[in-house]
C-alpha cells in the first residue's frame, strides 16, 4: 500500500497519521456513493501512529484479565482495512457473537466490537 510507505516515518515514531483523500476514499469509503464520500472526507481526523504501529507489529497487549461482559463484533465482508477473518478471530477470543455485513465495508470503523458493562 503506497499510503503505508508515505506514512511509515510517522507510524514508526508513533506520531499522528493523516490519510489523504484518495486513501480514505479507496480504503474506508469505497462502498458509498461518490457524493457521500466527498461529504464524509472532511470529517476524518488523524489516526494514532502509535496504535497503528502496535497493530502492524502485533504487539498489542491488554493488562489484566479478559473482559467478562457481553461482546458483539461487527464487520463488513468488503472491508479493506481489517479483514473479516481478523474480526472473527477477535470475536472468538471474546466468545462473542460476530456478524458480517455482506458486500459492505464499515466506513472508518471497519471492525467494531461492542463491550457491555
Amino acid at each position: 500500500m503506497p499510503f503505508l510507505v508515505r506514512q511509515m516515518p510517522a507510524i514508526l515514531a508513533g506520531r499522528p497519521i493523516r490519510p489523504d483523500e484518495g486513501t480514505l476514499r479507496r480504503l474506508a469509503l469505497h462502498d458509498l456513493p461518490e457524493p457521500e464520500q466527498y461529504e464524509l472526507v472532511p470529517t476524518f481526523g488523524a489516526e494514532s501512529g502509535q496504535a497503528f504501529r502496535t497493530m502492524l507489529l502485533g504487539s498489542a497487549r491488554i493488562p489484566g484479565r479478559q473482559f467478562q461482559g457481553p461482546v458483539l463484533c461487527l464487520s463488513g465482508s468488503e472491508d479493506r482495512v481489517i479483514s473479516d477473518r481478523i474480526s472473527k478471530v477477535i470475536a472468538r477470543y471474546y466468545s462473542a457473537r460476530h456478524e458480517t455485513f455482506a458486500k459492505r465495508g464499515l466506513g472508518h470503523s471497519p471492525t467494531t466490537c461492542y463491550l457491555a458493562r
